[in-house]
């Protein structure tokens, strides 16, 4: 498997992150997982083979999904942790070239994330999946080398980000209109 399929590979999962994560979160946790897993392996093991690569991460994914399913707040909590520090760190990346400040901002995420999820559990499912989908979508684009500048595919993250979470604060309130409606009806 080449590099360009696997970069088009997180731009699927971003995508399908972004516009779902809440509605189908086993499903958003399990994707955490791997692109976590091939984030992580990516960067300290940058030679590594791009198939053992794409086995590993699909098999932390899976048992991530399985482990969602018996333990949900728990995991929700960390996933949420996870992906709002690795967005926090890439716009440090991205924006200040000050390598120190990375882990600085990966651990401040971290604790939003946390927070967030902890406290606001819908809306805080819906803010970090949706920001971790366009991060996702960026990153995956950037691996792909798609023919476009940085600053473009930085705006097209932001502009999934954004879709995802409006498209999913719809369906969370359609879906809680719903059940107020079939409790009252």
């Amino acid at each position: 498997m080449t590099a360009t399929t696997l970069g088009w590979l997180l731009v699927g999962g971003g995508v399908l992150l972004a516009l779902v994560g809440r509605q189908l979160f086993w499903v958003a946790v399990g994707l955490t997982g791997f692109l976590v897993t091939y984030s992580i392996a990516r960067a300290l093991l940058p030679d590594l083979d791009p198939t053992v690569l794409l086995i590993v991460a699909i098999t932390i994914g899976v048992v991530g999904a399985i482990i969602t399913l018996v333990s949900l707040r728990l995991v929700t909590a960390v996933a949420g942790a996870l992906l709002l520090a690795i967005v926090a760190r890439a716009l440090v990346v991205l924006y200040v070239d000050e390598s120190a400040l990375q882990w600085v901002a990966f651990a401040i995420g971290a604790v939003l994330g946390w927070f967030l999820v902890r406290t606001l559990f819908d809306i805080g499912i819906i803010v970090t999946t949706a920001l971790g989908g366009g991060w996702y979508v960026a990153n995956g684009l950037e691996i792909a080398d798609a023919d476009l500048t940085a600053a473009t595919i930085g705006w097209i993250g932001i502009g999934v980000a954004i879709v995802g979470f409006v498209v999913q604060t719809w369906l969370w309130r359609r879906s809680v209109a719903e059940a107020t409606t079939a409790a009252t009806g």
